[in-house]
């Protein structure tokens, strides 16, 4: 068996306790919080709800990843074979 990697888009769902608003948006402009991961390392009492809207995942090119890659092929023992860049 082969593996194919797609890198996509999706939206995550982080709930957050009210309280907390302000502290997550100055968070979020100063650079500290930027994706899911930060925001559950950064404030205390969220919940990872998970990806919110399976429909709302796209394909990803390499030049909307920054001239990276966006599929990888891997062989039976894991050694990446190609990708699309």
């Amino acid at each position: 068996m082969i593996n194919v990697d797609f890198k996509i888009t999706t939206w995550e769902r982080v709930s957050v306790p009210a309280e907390k608003m302000d502290e997550v948006i100055e968070g979020i402009k100063n650079g500290t919080i930027s994706d899911s991961s930060d925001l559950l390392n950064v404030i205390e009492g969220c919940l990872f709800e998970g990806v919110i809207d399976d429909s709302s995942s796209e394909q990803m090119s390499p030049d909307e990843n920054g001239g990276m890659d966006t599929i990888d092929v891997s062989n039976e023992d894991g050694k990446l074979v190609f990708i699309n860049t």
